[in-house]
């Protein structure tokens, strides 16, 4: 509604109760009654218009919502993974470097060390993987 429009709506007193006898005979008041209707009814089409506009804005809104909720729910389970893996190796890579720099047990300091490098490298795997 332009302003105009606003302002003629914002001054006419509602609460007049609708006489249809000042119409009669009166060519020009039922020209501007119309002309009102007319107004009013492009303003309704408009404003439908409008409505399903912003329902379907909504429902775009809803569905990215939902897809955006499920992939950082995705992205949360992912991430416990790598991080698993990679403590497991760094666990792993101590338990050898001890054993290594011991008196006994070497061959085991070299297993747990060559476990840890697998261990690592699947976890760098496991991250580009879901990149």
């Amino acid at each position: 509604m332009g302003d105009g429009t606003q302002n003629r709506y914002k001054s006419y007193d509602w609460s007049k109760p609708f006489d249809p006898a000042e119409y009669r005979g009166s060519s020009k008041a039922i020209t501007m009654l119309y002309e009102n209707w007319l107004e009013a009814s492009s303003q309704l089409v408009e404003t439908r218009r409008e409505i399903e506009e912003i329902k379907k804005l909504y429902t775009d809104l809803d569905k990215s919502h939902a897809i955006l909720s499920a992939e950082k729910e995705a992205a949360k389970k992912r991430r416990w993974t790598p991080f698993i893996l990679q403590s497991v190796a760094v666990v792993c890579g101590g338990i050898g470097v001890n054993l290594l720099t011991g008196d006994t047990n070497k061959e085991y300091g070299w297993i747990f060390l060559l476990i840890s490098l697998i261990l690592e490298i699947l976890a760098f795997i496991v991250v580009k993987a879901e990149a």
